[in-house]
């Protein structure tokens, strides 16, 4: 197979088999950390400062509020707004799983929509539209924090 590389990428190339072993580890592992701490950035873009992701769950609270919206027209917004969540999760994720092995660290984040979501569809089995509609306001309120950096830190670090 061919390959075609620029002057950049022959260059570091070269710089790379010139260095010792423990140069060449520390490389890698100075590489392995920058890409970790994009992809996390990149998830948190892509989910929890997604705009049309928190605007279908503020929608969601709002037909909670409303007496024509019935119990199955809310948990069929909140199937959409689900698949919307894992999608733009798994597409984050799969870009990166290849090449980073710490990715299970960030399986919290999956975890906080799995558990929002569980919460919800428990609530809409007691045919309550209030309970529906405290359980998406706490999913949003996790996503505010998230979408903090500080809070993202400190809920992170736990």
């Amino acid at each position: 197979m061919f390959w075609e590389h620029n002057v950049e990428e022959i260059t570091l190339l070269n710089q790379f088999n010139l260095l010792l072993p423990e140069g060449r580890r520390e490389v890698l592992d100075y590489l392995r950390y920058t890409l970790f701490k994009q992809y996390q950035r990149e998830l948190h873009a892509a989910v929890f400062s997604s705009q049309p992701l928190y605007n279908a769950l503020v929608y969601i609270a709002k037909m909670c509020e409303r007496e024509e919206a019935s119990v199955e027209d809310i948990l069929a917004k909140v199937r959409q707004v689900k698949f919307i969540f894992y999608q733009q999760y798994e597409k984050v994720h799969l870009k990166y799983a290849s090449i980073l092995s710490e990715l299970h660290i960030e399986d919290t984040l999956r975890d906080v929509g799995r558990l929002g979501f569980e919460n919800i569809f428990q609530a809409a089995h007691s045919n309550r539209p209030n309970l529906i509609k405290k359980e998406v306001e706490e999913l949003l309120e996790m996503f505010r924090k998230l979408a903090n950096r500080k809070d993202r830190r400190r809920i992170m670090a736990v």
